[in-house]
């Protein structure tokens, strides 16, 4: 199992490095939650095949290491570190964004515009701010999220929200269009140690993810869970005003996110 995980996560190198750095991300979400289930399997084991993941993931992936260490020696190499880090600094969440309504929205993308505007000019960048994931659905994950806490799967879909709005705020903190530097790094490019979107910036195949914002595209999946979940739990304790209150704020949702 571990070889055939890492054949297919260096033909994912090979082909997309993106994609192979989220499924990176996904693979160590994933290995988390296993070693701390309920059922815990022989870490001897999954320490086995995690080597052996690892061992096939770097010789599938060879090739791209190769080419790419002698781009970077040889100054060809597309993107530099500072590149990264500049990318990383100009593409990162404000805080405020994830109290603002979709800038996809049809009934509020004016409210929007606005808001972004005072904040950095954010309204450039709508295309890279998955941050912003509606009214709707916020409203029915938070039902969720109430209604099934004492779940474990509801603690790690709220913690999985969690850990994607903080890498998605980048190696800076931007609160109201202002930049923070908690407990700064000191160098030049002014990073925050305590952000874990600072250290990503320096671990190879994830630092090749310029736009932390992206971040909560994984964020909004486990949230769209939550409200599933939140809808469930609508209609089983509410019956007709339940189902009526879920289709209700569903139909909005769609409405607002036709594109005309």
């Amino acid at each position: 199992d571990g070889v055939v995980l890492g054949g297919f996560l260096g033909a994912a190198l090979l082909t997309d490095l993106i994609v192979a750095a989220y499924l990176l991300l996904a693979l160590a979400a994933a290995e988390t939650y296993v070693l701390l289930g309920p059922r815990r399997p022989s870490v001897r084991h999954q320490l086995t095949a995690l080597l052996a993941a690892a061992g096939t993931f770097v010789l599938v992936g060879l090739p791209l290491w190769v080419t790419t260490i002698r781009a970077e020696s040889n100054g060809h190499y597309g993107a530099t570190q500072g590149d990264r880090v500049a990318s990383a600094q100009r593409f990162n969440a404000d805080l405020a964004q994830f109290l603002l309504p979709s800038p996809f929205s049809r009934l509020f993308h004016g409210v929007y515009e606005r808001a972004a505007l005072r904040l950095g000019d954010l309204a450039d960048l709508a295309v890279d701010t998955p941050v912003t994931l509606g009214y709707a659905t916020l409203a029915l994950a938070l039902v969720g999220l109430f209604a099934t806490r004492r779940s474990r799967r509801t603690r790690w879909l709220a913690a999985s929200v969690a850990i994607c709005a903080l890498l998605a705020l980048g190696p800076t903190l931007r609160v109201g269009g202002h930049a923070y530097h908690p407990v700064a790094s000191g160098s030049e490019d002014a990073m925050s140690l305590v952000l874990p979107g600072t250290w990503l910036t320096q671990v190879p195949v994830v630092r090749d993810l310029r736009i932390p914002s992206r971040f909560m595209v994984l964020g909004a999946f486990a949230t769209a869970l939550l409200a599933g979940l939140g809808a469930r739990a609508a209609v089983a304790d509410r019956r007709r005003l339940g189902a009526v209150a879920v289709v209700g704020v569903c139909l909005v949702a769609v409405l607002e996110g036709m594109v005309t």
